[in-house]
């Protein structure tokens, strides 16, 4: 609905407080100076139904100098050419300026009770700063008041601190709706650990959990020497009851092939013995070297996992070394 040019303009002039053709008193401010000059442009125009470019130089009016005065006329230019949805949104946020002259707050009222059924009203809860979108308008919470719609599902979207905030609802004409703005679950992103919760581990830890097994290995496997050690002793004493008979043990030309059995069987204690010193020691010391590099080796405060270092066993009949 085309509201009357004739009371348009009388709304116009009502506020001004000056009609078209008077010229405007001058003020110590040139910037307002300039606007006044635009406006009275402004309401020519209006006049002439130059509709259009009246709301163009009451815009350029109102960026020069930002009387609520102005903003209520931008609306109302708004309100006659059909675009309701922004009239109703600058009508009340002239009505939100306290210098609105008394009549521009009558007629503003009017207008927004007038224009209100036609719309849904959506109030944004989120983070103080936080920009959202919501289709072509862009808006920064928190908002003064509820923001009118056009009805229907409207999405709301918007980014803070490297965090996706959105909300949706559906709101029918005359309704006011609140959307929590939140981070989706897919998308949040997990607090930084506190001082006093665990670690993740780090290459130290790694590094010892793999010393102590190649450790706890290497003495299982001295042990095992140990245990064949144990089962030549019978062997060793049959060798030592026959050197006692025949002298000088098992050696020269004559010796004889059991003599020569048992001597064998003598070496290879030997030899168990050893081996089962080299793994044993080893193997203490691998244990050692892992619980100091567990303990003592920082866990990584990151997510990101400590780099595994392989340790290479080198296991030799005289001792044990272990290198990463």
């Amino acid at each position: 609905m085309r509201i009357s040019t004739l009371f348009s303009t009388f709304a116009i002039v009502l506020l001004v407080g000056t009609s078209a053709t008077a010229q405007p008193r001058k003020s110590d401010d040139p910037r307002k100076d300039q606007a006044d000059a635009l406006y009275q442009e402004g309401n020519q125009l209006h006049n002439q139904h130059h509709d259009l470019e009246a709301l163009e130089t009451y815009k350029r009016a109102y960026a020069i100098y930002p009387s609520p005065v102005y903003l209520f006329n931008i609306a109302h230019q708004e309100h006659v050419l059909g675009r309701k949805l922004e009239a109703i949104r600058h009508y009340r946020e002239a009505l939100r300026n306290p210098l609105l002259p008394p009549r521009g707050v009558e007629l503003g009222r009017k207008y927004v009770v007038e224009l209100e059924p036609s719309f849904a009203r959506v109030d944004l809860k989120g983070p103080s700063g936080l920009v959202v979108s919501l289709g072509n308008d862009a808006v920064k919470l928190p908002l003064p008041e509820p923001l009118d719609i056009e009805p229907g599902t409207v999405t709301a979207t918007g980014v803070m601190d490297g965090q996706r905030y959105q909300g949706s609802a559906k709101a029918g004409a005359g309704e006011i709706v609140t959307i929590e703005m939140k981070v989706p679950n897919a998308m949040k992103v997990p607090p930084p650990e506190a001082s006093d919760s665990p670690k993740r581990w780090g290459t130290g830890q790694y590094v010892g959990v793999s010393a102590a097994g190649v450790g706890v290995a290497a003495i299982l496997t001295g042990v095992g020497f140990l245990v064949a050690k144990g089962h030549r002793t019978d062997d060793v004493k049959q060798l030592d009851a026959y050197t006692s008979v025949h002298g000088a043990g098992c050696t020269g030309a004559t010796v004889s092939q059991a003599c020569q059995a048992l001597q064998s069987k003598r070496d290879d204690r030997n030899h168990d013995s050893a081996a089962a010193a080299g793994f044993l020691i080893g193997g203490v010391v691998a244990l050692a070297a892992g619980a100091a590099a567990y303990f003592a080796w920082p866990k990584e405060s990151s997510s990101r996992t400590g780099v595994f270092v392989k340790p290479i066993v080198n296991p030799r009949a005289s001792g044990f070394e272990l290198r990463f």
